[in-house]
């Protein structure tokens, strides 16, 4: 008999290769094991894997190779043994693997809680801790002057100074051994410049200036801020005006103007903007003479008057008027002495005077003179009017000539009465062209010295020569050749001159009477010229038609009782020779009985 025993040999478990061979992974890596089978037993390998989600999960079976996901794990175990029938399971060959949670970085709380700053504000950042990785939170800082300093360990919570900073970033992460660190959280302020105002150089480079005057300024720009530089001015004509934008450079006017103000200041978006840069000029306003009130208000004043002015002020400048006056005697000005407003000044023994003022200034120039001024005027003498004693009557023409006045010759004067009755000659020279008289005259001149009272001069009298209305007195008619005629003209003239036209003068030549025996017949004539003892001369000679006649004897004839003359005109009719009244025609009828005869008078 035989007994017998199948011997199951010892189960010895397999190897399990591990992929990633490591102890510790990163969670979401993929880990997995290969199995090389283990010996004996019944031939069976048990394989399982099992995973700490927070806790272990139950163990599972798991196929050689097979991947398994580390997400959201903390660990990861797989394991096998050699299973046996008879005799006990081997023992378990177990790999594993630790799993670090992804690291996640923490957060950075901000204060301030803002992207800018001013410059010297302090800034931090709370730290709030990452999860996963090994745990650790870096937190690191770094500063920007001009370039990023390097990062340097940062305590949460700490402040942080930005003088002097263009920027300021702290971060944070989670690292890790297993895993890769976790990406930064970054926060950051950027850092606006203290603003500082630019400077502003002035034109002129003076604190007072002249009205009318220019003044500008030049802005050299400031600093930090946002790089924005405002530039403002504004003018007081009374008041200060309200503040308006300016241009570097630029001209302004300060007429009408008692100040001009220019002022800059940096902007800023995140600090407060900075102080005010001011330049400013007070303007000192254009001087203006004051008047001056003449009294008398006249450009001429007679000697020994007195005159004197009235300040009325000036205006601008520095408010202060001078005052002077100086004279001239004929010869030189004085040099200009002080006046008071209103003082009299006797114009005795002065040709001209003068008073002036003029308005001060400190920064302008001082105002023009305002000057008032008076001739003094000697007293008026009239002179005396110069002319010859007489004219001739009719067409004649004298030249007067004003003599011996001071003054000026307001006009000339003319009268017939002496002076009861005038005529005034509107003539300022000093000699008159005097034409035509007819009667005496006188002639006198109106003189005046500036404002001095009008003199009249001593008169001229001019006589007028008349020459008498011609005539020549004597027989018109001249009927006998042996009879001597009388002619007679104007007595008590000069330089008589007769002449005939047949016949002689028998004597009377170069007087008022000749006697002349006529010759020849006809129409025929006598003359006569003559001058006044003035020297007068008549216009033109004057004449007398002188006829001589020859006649003939009238014949009478005797008709009936008509007598007839032959002679057809100058009859004359006579009875028993007395002359018949009205009998004068060629004819007469008889009507008595008588002694006719007949006169024929040419």
């Amino acid at each position: 008999t035989t007994v017998s025993w199948f011997v199951e040999a010892t189960p010895i478990a397999g190897t399990l290769a591990k992929t990633p061979n490591v102890m510790n992974v990163c969670e979401n890596d993929l880990v997995s094991a290969v199995l090389t089978s283990g010996n004996g037993g019944n031939g069976i390998d048990e394989l399982e894997f099992r995973t700490n989600n927070g806790t272990w999960s139950a163990w599972a079976a798991y196929t050689s190779g097979s991947n398994i996901s580390t997400a959201d794990l903390s660990g990861v175990e797989i394991r096998t043994r050699r299973m046996a029938t008879y005799c006990e399971n081997s023992a378990y060959t177990t790999i594993s693997w630790s799993v670090e949670a992804t690291p996640i970085a923490g957060s950075l709380a901000k204060t301030p809680n803002v992207m800018n700053v001013c410059e010297n504000d302090i800034v931090s950042a709370i730290l709030t801790s990452g999860n996963g990785g090994n745990g650790i939170d870096e937190l690191e800082f770094r500063t920007n002057n001009g370039a990023w300093s390097a990062w340097a360990a940062y305590t949460s919570g700490t402040n942080i100074s930005t003088a002097d900073l263009s920027g300021v970033e702290i971060r944070t992460r989670r690292t890790a051994t297993y895993c890769e660190n976790s990406a930064y959280t970054t926060v950051g302020w950027t850092v606006e410049a203290t603003p500082i105002a630019g400077s502003l150089t002035k034109t002129p480079n003076v604190m007072n200036v002249c009205e009318n005057d220019l003044v500008s300024a030049i802005l050299t720009s400031g600093n930090g801020g946002n790089g924005i530089d405002e530039l403002e001015f504004r003018t007081n004509d009374g008041t200060w005006s309200a503040w308006t934008a300016y241009t570097s450079g630029t001209n302004i006017s300060t007429a009408d103007l008692s100040g001009v103000e220019i002022r800059t200041r940096r902007m800023a978006t995140y600090c407060v903007n900075s102080a005010y840069t001011t330049i400013s000029w007070s303007v000192e306003a254009t001087p203006i003479a004051g008047m001056l009130v003449k009294t008398p208000d006249v450009d001429d004043v007679c000697i020994g008057e007195l005159i004197s002015a009235t300040l009325i002020a000036g205006t601008g400048g520095n408010g202060t008027d001078f005052l002077e006056y100086r004279t001239h005697d004929g010869s030189a000005w004085t040099d200009w002495s002080a006046y008071i407003s209103g003082t009299s000044i006797n114009t005795t023994p002065f040709t001209s005077v003068e008073i002036r003022t003029w308005r001060t200034a400190n920064y302008c120039e001082n105002s023009d003179f305002n000057v008032v001024s008076w001739d003094v005027n000697p007293l008026t003498v009239g002179g005396v009017v110069e002319g010859p004693e007489g004219v001739c009557y009719g067409t004649n023409s004298t030249i007067l000539t004003a003599t011996g006045y001071t003054g000026s010759i307001v006009m000339w004067q003319t009268s017939t009465n002496y002076w009861a009755t005038t005529t005034n000659i509107q003539h300022t020279e000093p000699t008159l062209l005097v034409e035509d008289l007819t009667v005496t005259t006188q002639f006198r001149t109106v003189v005046q010295s500036g404002s001095c009272s009008q003199l009249y001069s001593i008169a001229a009298e001019i006589g007028v020569d008349p020459i008498p209305a011609p005539f020549i007195a004597g027989a018109e008619v001249i009927c006998d050749l042996n009879e001597i005629y009388e002619y007679a003209t104007e007595p008590d003239m000069v330089n008589y001159q007769w002449s005939v036209s047949s016949g002689q003068i028998i004597s009377g030549q170069g007087s008022n009477l000749v006697l002349v025996q006529w010759s020849g017949s006809g129409d025929q004539s006598i003359t006569v010229e003559y001058q006044t003892v003035f020297g007068c001369t008549m216009p033109e000679p004057f004449s007398i038609a002188v006829e001589i006649l020859t006649p003939e004897t009238p014949v009478i004839t005797i008709e009936g009782f008509t007598l007839t003359s032959s002679a057809t005109e100058g009859n004359q009719w006579y009875m028993n020779g007395i002359i018949i009244e009205g009998a004068t025609s060629q004819t007469y009828e008889v009507t008595e009985n008588g002694d006719y005869t007949c006169v024929v008078t040419l």
